[in-house]
């Protein structure tokens, strides 16, 4: 009978196990978690090191104003914001019958364009063809006001920082979705890439012509080029001596020519004389 009852807890046991397994299998990819501040699915799920789960700009809002945890009142990390610990959730995407038509807002950052997060995107896209010229949207736990006309957003109780916003297609260039850089591993190989073509630009730029690599011959090119500037003297010199020579000839003729005016200013009885 304890052997039967062993067999029947083992099994039991087993089947629990199971069934485990299947509830696990069954539940799929994790769930996305709510964010406390919103109380929305979270965006962007951002934990902070306390294990707190946000959206990533819910977060840049309490650590702008309080810098602890909602929750526990834990202190958020300085640095966090710019290394958030991201939590990566399979989100379901729905699939558009005309993707070609899809358009994202964004907004101007200081060396290129962000786009908004899905939510705040589709609020936007959703008030914008209903025709309205402003909307106000809570954003970081502060109140924006956007501005479709004049293209641009602002606090509503701070007007005088302004961003320039736009409506464009979902492929267009970006940096990433709201402050998050989604394409590092993208950008990191462009900036090694441009890092290997600058330094193969500075090698050309520091090469030896082809006519001064070969051994010996850049020896013989420095000596004929001495020699040409020995030349150059040698040949100045010789313009000197040239000159000399040319201006004591020229200095006799004068003085000869000048004497055979007196004379011929003398009247002819004095020129016979002294000729």
């Amino acid at each position: 009978m304890a052997q039967a009852k062993l067999d029947v807890s083992e099994k039991s046991g087993g089947g629990i196990k199971e069934k485990d397994k299947d509830s696990e299998e069954k539940e799929g990819p994790t769930v996305v978690p709510e964010c406390a501040v919103c109380l929305q699915p979270c965006i962007h799920s951002a934990r902070l090191p306390c294990s707190h789960i946000y959206c990533y700009l819910c977060v840049k809002g309490v650590a702008d104003q309080s810098k602890r945890c909602p929750m526990c009142r834990q202190e958020i990390p300085p640095d966090f914001l710019e290394r958030p610990q991201l939590v990566e959730v399979e989100e379901p995407q729905k699939e558009s019958e005309h993707p070609e038509e899809e358009y994202q807002w964004f907004y101007k950052g200081r060396n290129g364009w962000w786009k908004y997060d899905p939510r705040t995107s589709n609020d936007l896209e959703t008030i914008y063809k209903l025709g309205d010229a402003q909307c106000e949207l809570l954003i970081c736990g502060m109140l924006y006001v956007f501005d479709f006309e004049k293209k641009c957003q602002y606090r509503k109780y701070n007007p005088r920082y302004k961003r320039n916003i736009k409506r464009d297609k979902k492929d267009a260039p970006c940096k990433g979705v709201s402050g998050v850089r989604l394409n590092i591993v993208g950008e990191e190989k462009i900036r090694d890439r441009e890092e290997r073509m600058e330094v193969e630009a500075n090698e050309e730029e520091m090469e030896v012509p082809e006519e001064m690599e070969v051994p010996g011959e850049m020896e013989v090119n420095e000596e004929e080029g001495m020699e040409v500037d020995d030349d150059d003297d040698a040949v100045l010199s010789d313009d000197s001596c040239y000159d000399s020579e040319m201006s004591e000839d020229f200095s006799e003729e004068i003085f000869r020519v000048m004497n055979q005016a007196e004379v011929n200013a003398l009247n002819p009885l004095t020129r016979m004389c002294c000729t």
